[in-house]
């Protein structure tokens, strides 16, 4: 289970600041963006989320969008928040992650992988030895999505015992 244990959850992706990722010795961030920064078929991104992009990268953060989504989509929603993106990414595959951090010029462990799934984002994260965020969310997703979430609420609920 400990590749299944995300390095710290959030609520939503914006609460991570500049004081978190500094404190942790992050450069980069690999970010998710079904349902991490928007929400599943949504082409809405909230306002938060702008702001929270562009104040990170006012204080030098490099960022990059790794999702399994479509090019279509992924395009679309980078080109919005004005970031480089990796679509069909095959996570959790380290490919897709090594791609990122030779993207970014960053090291694994000093990119803080963000996502809502515990088996594609938190895994993949792992398998490279990079630092992980899980949030909430932001929809309940496609059927695939929601029988998986299911078995996520289940590990996630026996991983808050073994916490106590």
């Amino acid at each position: 289970m400990q590749l299944l244990r995300p390095g710290f959850y959030v609520g939503q992706a914006f609460e991570i600041d500049e004081g978190m990722l500094t404190a942790l010795k992050i450069k980069a961030l690999c970010i998710d963006l079904d349902d991490t920064l928007m929400a599943t078929g949504s082409c809405d991104i909230a306002e938060g989320y702008l702001r929270w992009l562009s104040n990170l990268k006012t204080q030098g953060f490099k960022m990059m969008i790794c999702s399994n989504g479509t090019k279509a989509r992924v395009a679309r929603s980078a080109a919005i928040l004005e970031l480089e993106a990796l679509a069909k990414a095959g996570k959790p595959s380290p490919y897709a992650f090594w791609q990122v951090f030779k993207h970014l010029g960053s090291s694994a462990q000093e990119t803080l992988v963000i996502g809502d799934q515990l088996f594609t984002d938190i895994l993949g994260a792992h398998l490279v030895g990079a630092p992980s965020a899980l949030v909430t969310p932001l929809s309940p997703g496609r059927w695939h999505t929601r029988v998986i979430r299911k078995l996520e609420h289940h590990i996630l609920k026996n991983e808050a015992r073994s916490f106590k």
